[in-house]
């Protein structure tokens, strides 16, 4: 959860370059085998939110970009 500003509304362990993020290849290694089932990070196709002045911008991979997962949106 964060505010209008993406600010986040707890504390967070950011691990990005600019320690703003996450850094989905780190987060993905302190998941066990049972969630993760073996696969690398970059095995499922993800995308991203951004919050700033009070707007969300969906950042999402090209594969997810369809009629079925816009509408739950």
């Amino acid at each position: 959860m964060c505010d209008r500003n993406g600010n986040p509304a707890e504390p967070a362990a950011f691990r990005s370059k600019s320690g703003e993020n996450y850094n989905h290849k780190t987060e993905w290694a302190k998941l066990g085998r049972r969630v993760t089932g073996d696969r690398p990070y970059n095995y499922y196709p993800r995308g991203r939110v951004e919050i700033r002045n009070g707007k969300a911008v969906i950042f999402l991979n090209p594969v997810l970009d369809t009629d079925s997962v816009l509408k739950k949106t």
